[in-house]
């Protein structure tokens, strides 16, 4: 897996009330804890650990390989979740 720095500042290319397509050096699975802690209003530390749902490192990989069209779907902290192989992260309710 590709180390990612976390200092690198995120550039917001498009949003609406539930997607976003967020370019930075975080890797998915952080983006996900980051993007529903602020859904929630909840400090990210105070959520479930993401491992309660999936497995951050395979969901990581998974998006970084991707190479045609398809997405990943779970659930987390009462949200659903769906990344796009592009990166883009959906959030609904539950």
């Amino acid at each position: 897996m590709t180390d990612r720095a976390s200092s690198s500042p995120d550039r917001i290319e498009s949003t609406d009330s539930s997607s976003t397509t967020i370019h930075t050096d975080d890797a998915p699975s952080s983006v996900i804890v980051k993007r529903v802690a602020k859904a929630t209003g909840t400090d990210p530390l105070e959520l479930p650990p993401l491992y309660d749902s999936v497995d951050p490192d395979a969901l990581d990989r998974l998006v970084e390989s991707v190479s045609s069209t398809g997405s990943v779907s779970f659930s987390y902290a009462g949200h659903s979740v769906q990344v796009d192989e592009d990166g883009t992260v959906h959030l609904g309710p539950d």
